[in-house]
């Protein structure tokens, strides 16, 4: 025998009279309501009662500690039955107040969203089949709906930019956020992993950090005439002495790819002799963390992406540059000349390495590119976009892309947001593109 369907039988609490009572004593202990047989009418003799007719009773009985019983009722998406299925853990983060609740399985933010209701909700235990409804465990006013919700990326920023050192459980409760995702922005962030578990993080600096030690370490192994590709780390580590290791690893996970571990038993470490590192001026770090991080440099090579190493120098160029009369502004021809000159004995850089980075422009019938990076810009799409609008009043989709991609990904969901938050016009002339400007 199936167990009885509740919710056929689930109506709004009145407001007044002999049912209201009924409820009001149920919740209070005061009865209970008893068996009765189908069609019998509405059991307190309510003049509606005929509405009632064919509705199913069953005995209800209240459970010890009903009216103290703390009991939250929350709806239950697929995603997280599927991830409390496969006995994943399930975290409500935020406080309520300053950061607002939050569910989050391994993989996946949930906003909470308190919904209240004016009927009389009853909890009660699973019902085994063919058997009665039971006893309510408690009773609730509201429940939660849960919302698939993102990260706090900008209070991320933030956060990172204070100058500590951060938990991974602090992150994760401060911005709302699963691990998976918190760890996925670090990495986008370029945060500094100072352990080698991944549960204490910091910002580091590009500028005063990153820049100089990456410049030294390509200088360094192009003037020994070592290969960028599968380079030994240990090597890394050694050619600067003075660099904490965990730095220098930093680079490396941020410029480079992990080599292929089969190239890595075919070849043998040339290492040199190590020299033990010393502190950098922002202070040592955590002692043992130094050790640890030797210690997980042995047989590790990595493979520098030249794409990211000449994304790098094209912005050190355009920072560097802004002292400049023109400030942001290059000519083409003399931006690629300095380009190629910073990356010596590398590849010819890839002009698309730029999207995201400049803007091309013409100035003067001269084509010129405009610093623009996408880096440093908001992280809520809305608000990048409103961004874009102050530099440009119209924008060519594949101009966009690269600074909104990253925020809406997939091609057709970028356009169906771009037609939902800008105005967009086809340009004059046979082949004319679609161009967008602000609402």
């Amino acid at each position: 025998m199936a167990p009885p369907d509740v919710s056929a039988s689930v109506t709004p609490l009145p407001r007044h009279g002999k049912r209201r009572r009924l409820v009001e004593d149920v919740a209070a202990g005061r009865t209970s309501l008893g068996p009765g047989p189908a069609n019998a009418g509405d059991p307190v003799g309510n003049k509606e009662g005929a509405s009632h007719a064919g509705m199913a009773t069953f005995p209800l009985g209240l459970a010890k500690g009903f009216e103290t019983a703390e009991l939250r009722l929350m709806e239950a998406t697929q995603e997280v039955l599927d991830a409390l299925g496969q006995g994943a853990n399930l975290r409500v983060v935020g406080d309520g107040l300053e950061h607002p609740a939050a569910l989050v399985t391994e993989t996946a933010t949930f906003e909470m969203c308190r919904v209240e209701t004016s009927n009389l909700l009853l909890l009660f235990p699973p019902i085994e089949e063919g058997g009665d409804i039971g006893t309510a465990a408690g009773n609730v006013s509201f429940h939660y709906e849960l919302k698939r919700s993102k990260p706090k990326q900008q209070l991320l920023r933030q956060l990172l930019g204070e100058g500590r050192v951060w938990s991974l459980d602090e992150l994760e409760t401060r911005v709302q956020g699963s691990r998976a995702e918190v760890l996925a922005l670090l990495r986008q962030m370029n945060a500094l992993q100072v352990d080698g578990a991944g549960k204490r993080w910091r910002a580091v600096s590009e500028e005063k950090e990153v820049s100089p030690i990456l410049d030294r370490l390509l200088t360094e192994l192009m003037a020994r005439g070592k290969s960028l590709e599968g380079v030994a780390e240990e090597d890394c580590v050694a050619l600067l002495p003075d660099v904490e290791t965990v730095l220098v690893q930093h680079c490396l996970k941020a410029y480079g790819d992990p080599h292929s571990l089969l190239e890595q038993d075919s070849q043998q470490s040339t290492s040199v002799e190590r020299v033990g590192p010393s502190a950098l001026a922002h202070g040592p770090l955590e002692e043992g963390i130094t050790e640890a991080a030797l210690e997980q440099s042995r047989g590790r090579r990595w493979t520098l992406n030249m794409g990211k190493v000449a994304a790098f120098k094209a912005h050190q160029i355009f920072q560097q540059g802004m002292c400049r009369p023109q400030g942001a502004v290059w000519t083409r021809e003399a931006f690629f000349l300095e380009w190629e000159a910073r990356l010596p004995g590398l590849h010819r850089p890839d002009p698309e390495v730029l999207r995201g980075i400049a803007l091309k422009e013409e100035i003067g019938g001269e084509a010129c590119l405009r610093y623009l990076p996408g880096v440093t810009m908001p992280l809520d799409p809305a608000a990048r976009l409103k961004r874009l609008f102050t530099v440009r009043k119209k924008w060519r989709f594949e101009e966009m892309e690269p600074y909104m991609l990253p925020l809406v990904p997939g091609k057709k969901t970028l356009e169906d947001f771009l037609l939902k938050h800008t105005r967009s016009s086809v340009e004059a002339g046979e082949g004319g593109g679609r161009i967008y400007s602000a609402r």
